[in-house]
């Protein structure tokens, strides 16, 4: 058996060997077809290198003071470019200053907990980049010493990093001969490049690494970087380009053939997809209920009001809810049997004419009084439907173990996140107590009193009650003034501001339909 295991051994030695070499020669034949494909111009040295020259010029005339740019320091380079994927650089200067003042160092960082660092990250979006960099930080202390890596090998190793990311930090930081590609330049060099192609192909991106590559300089390579994302962010736009005002344009092939505009080509976009979602405001006296998102959904670490998708036909009930009065006629049951029609008849109003035109008439028929009802000051009913009101009774009792009773709904919050546009709508309800106690309560109702409980409402435990009343799962109480503190996403923290708005109305008259 040991010689038969030797034997393996050894045949397998040859195979990594075969296959180290296959793939060698695989990057080598990309690469001469990635050369193959670079117009006759750009190879030339002498367009190279005019071409570096004019754009570091501009790029010393024009560039922006960055915070990020005053500095070498790899860990304040990282933090900048994790930030700025996704995220327009105005946006992020703030977002950069206050994070670095909170966390100066890696090992700062690495030491705080996820909750602050989610809570410094709120509005920039993208959460996962927030947990990845906190995750990043703990590995460089743990296994690097503290030190930030300084090769590719190493940093591709940090969650988060790719390829670009770990060239814009060795070439920024440590001037190191590293390309990058994102999404300014890569629209800057299909232009550039005239590349007809689109850009997402591997055959693309093999030729784009390969020209952003090979036109490096031997010094100040982070210079040169930045000043090709600068130039794709604030002259060679996607749409309309400036080319009146672009430094190479004697370099552009695009521009030289008219078609600037209509490059890069891009994959089909996916399709926009809506949805409709339910979420609710639980107050339990001074205290809202919140939900520590897990991993594996999006905004995972966040917390957030209690949500749910809500099905079609409940969606359209939503919508009849808010819409005018007027065109809610089960709204005014009583008033049509009792008081007459909401509004004077063609007869009343005829006769309300005559009196005016004839003073012989003394009296003036009144129009119908009108009943109180739950209207907002734009005309619009505000009442949860009996089936909404079921559904999110039956979503706490199901997915949290509590019982709540409708209260009203507070409003609309629609909010996008790639390629999804979601209507979120809010509702308040009042925490009544635990499913399974309510349960036990009801069996001992039916014993002793022979019929189901009608009616019975169960009263909210005391804030200082010490019965256990907490639900289950990542699930937490939280007093107003508290909610400041937990990171949320945008939509949660609209939400946030509208329970604190809110808060003075609670108790007062129910808004559900069927409740008098």
């Amino acid at each position: 058996m040991g010689k038969q295991s030797g034997k393996k051994a050894k045949t397998s030695v040859p195979s990594k060997i075969a296959s180290k070499k296959s793939s060698r020669s695989t990057s080598a034949t990309a690469a001469v077809a990635a050369k193959k494909s670079i117009p006759a111009c750009w190879r030339r040295p002498k367009w190279q290198t005019e071409f570096r020259r004019r754009l570091l010029g501009w790029f010393a005339r024009n560039k922006r003071d960055l915070p990020w740019r005053r500095t070498k320091d790899p860990y304040a380079v990282w933090v900048s470019e994790i930030m700025l994927q996704q995220t327009q650089t105005p946006t992020v200067v703030r977002y950069f200053e206050r994070f670095l003042t909170a966390f100066p160092t890696v090992q700062a960082l690495a030491q705080a907990e996820q909750a602050e660092v989610l809570r410094l990250w709120e509005g920039l979006g993208y959460y996962r980049r927030a947990v990845q960099l906190h995750q990043a930080a703990q590995k460089i202390v743990s296994e690097f010493g503290g030190q930030f890596p300084q090769t590719v090998k190493e940093l591709l190793q940090l969650p988060g990093i790719g390829r670009y990311t770990a060239g814009a930090i060795l070439s920024i930081a440590f001037d190191q001969r590293q390309p990058i590609l994102e999404a300014n330049t890569v629209r800057l060099w299909a232009r550039l490049l005239a590349y007809s192609e689109p850009v997402g192909s591997a055959s693309a991106q093999r030729l784009l690494w390969y020209m952003a590559e090979t036109v490096l300089p031997c010094r100040q390579v982070g210079r040169f970087n930045q000043a090709l994302m600068e130039l794709g962010s604030r002259v060679c736009l996607p749409r309309q380009p400036r080319c009146s005002e672009c430094p190479v344009s004697r370099f552009c092939l695009a521009f030289q053939k008219g078609f600037q505009e209509s490059l890069p080509r891009q994959r089909a976009k996916p399709t926009t997809q809506f949805s409709q979602e339910m979420a609710l405001i639980v107050r339990r006296n001074d205290q809202v209920l919140l939900r520590r998102i897990p991993d594996g959904e999006r905004w995972a670490g966040l917390w957030e009001f209690p949500r749910f998708p809500l099905p079609t036909e409940l969606a359209e009930q939503s919508a009849d809810a808010e819409a005018p009065a007027a065109k809610q006629p089960w709204l005014f049951p009583v008033a049509e049997e009792a008081v007459g029609p909401l509004e004077p008849s063609s007869e009343q109003q005829t006769g309300i004419s005559r009196v005016r035109r004839d003073a012989r008439f003394e009296t003036v028929p009144k129009p119908p009084r009108r009943r109180k009802t739950r209207v907002s000051s734009d005309g619009s009913a505000r009442f949860i439907p009996a089936a909404i009101g079921g559904f999110l009774v039956q979503q706490m009792h199901k997915q949290v173990g509590i019982v709540v009773r409708p209260i009203r709904p507070l409003g609309t919050i629609r909010y996008a996140v790639t390629r999804y546009r979601v209507q979120m709508e809010c509702y308040e309800v009042e925490y009544l107590g635990q499913a399974d106690r309510q349960e036990r309560t009801d069996r001992l109702e039916q014993q002793s009193v022979g019929t189901k409980p009608k009616g019975r409402r169960l009263e909210a435990p005391a804030a200082d009650s010490c019965q256990a009343v907490e639900p289950g799962g990542d699930f937490q109480w939280v007093r107003l003034e508290s909610l400041e503190g937990y990171p949320m996403s945008s939509p949660a923290r609209k939400l946030a501001r509208l329970a604190r708005a809110s808060s003075g109305d609670f108790g007062k008259e129910t808004f559900c339909e069927g409740r008098k």
